[in-house]
């Protein structure tokens, strides 16, 4: 919805002096109503896909256009005036998201026959049962979300969203699940999506680490029981962590250098300030890359792929074919009591 709230007026004229190493200055012009006209045209781009991107989402796509420069000061400039142009009326409010903020409340249904058509709508066998493998998706950007959430929801995969380094308890809580599917002889796999930069490639080890630390203690007494010749062994500890990493991995799909190099991203124009950014500039230099550089369309395509990967369709096939049979079921059922507001019978 694109609506008016204030009725001051945005400077057409943008002219910003950006510093660069070196002490190398530049001047950078343009005009404001363009690139809110140009915004408000890739916003159009994503709704028609259902989509909704955070202001970093729209800056990076700006930047691969052409449009701005990479530049920290350039992005808290588009920053002040998207949020502008939205008080003004020019850009839609629906379209941009702020995942920072999140909010939640109950259900609600307005009669039986509405809760009974949400059960249908939502109804879902055990998909992965017979699968050889069991997958989860891990991100540190909530602010993928709503990018990544309707491909695992097609897929029926669990979602994670950290925010940053995980906490201990959503290790172990993360763990508890892993540890339940190992014990029904799954592989298990972690498909991570993460920036480019020193934290976010450390992320991938500690949680590498720690998840390893977690499934080797709950599932000790398990595989005790699958290996007794273990007990006698001095090496066991080893031994079961191997086991463990027999079922257990973590895969990065993005953001990788490959990609990087391939799409030519742009990099994060903030400077690496994060303490462990020393290993990383030694192999990397001094630039780092962040994950909403990538195009959401390339990331909707990658995490189908990825995540298929791992499926036997065949199976999988078989238990939609099943829903769809059950769903007829529950809507002939539901058709068999009348509407409390017209009185009338639901056909489904």
């Amino acid at each position: 919805m694109k609506k008016q709230f204030r009725n001051k007026s945005i400077k057409q004229d943008i002219r910003l002096t950006l510093k660069y190493e070196g002490g190398v200055s530049k001047i950078w012009a343009s005009d404001a109503y363009s690139i809110i006209g140009l915004c408000d045209r890739i916003l159009d781009e994503y709704e028609k896909m259902k989509i909704r991107i955070t202001l970093r989402q729209l800056y990076y796509d700006l930047v691969s256009r052409n449009t701005i420069p990479n530049h920290d000061t350039v992005y808290k400039r588009i920053t002040k005036l998207l949020t502008d142009a939205r008080y003004l009326g020019l850009i839609d409010w629906d379209a941009i998201e702020d995942r920072n903020r999140p909010h939640d409340m109950h259900a609600e249904w307005i009669s039986i026959h509405s809760i009974m058509q949400s059960a249908i709508d939502s109804y879902r066998n055990p998909r992965w049962s017979d699968q050889k493998y069991y997958v989860e998706v891990l991100t540190e950007k909530d602010a993928l979300s709503s990018i990544l959430q309707p491909v695992t929801n097609r897929w029926h995969v669990r979602l994670n969203v950290n925010k940053g380094y995980a906490s201990a308890s959503v290790i172990y809580e993360m763990a508890r699940r892993l540890a339940e599917r190992i014990k029904e002889g799954k592989q298990v796999v972690l498909l991570y999506i993460g920036d480019h930069d020193p934290s976010g490639l450390d992320m991938i080890r500690d949680i590498d680490y720690r998840m390893t630390e977690f499934l080797v203690h709950m599932l000790l007494d398990f595989y005790k029981d699958k290996h007794p010749e273990w007990k006698e062994n001095k090496e066991y500890g080893k031994e079961a962590v191997r086991w463990v990493e027999s079922y257990f991995k973590i895969e990065s799909i993005a953001l990788t250098m490959k990609q990087v190099e391939e799409m030519d991203l742009p990099p994060n124009p903030a400077k690496i300030t994060d303490p462990r950014a020393k290993w990383y500039i030694q192999k990397y230099g001094r630039i780092s890359w962040e994950v909403e550089a990538l195009n959401a369309q390339y990331l909707i395509d990658l995490l189908n792929d990825s995540i298929q990967e791992y499926i036997e369709m065949d199976k999988y096939q078989t238990w939609l074919e099943k829903e769809e049979r059950d769903k007829k079921r529950m809507k002939e059922f539901s058709g068999k009591f009348k509407d409390e507001r017209t009185g009338e019978k639901n056909n489904g």
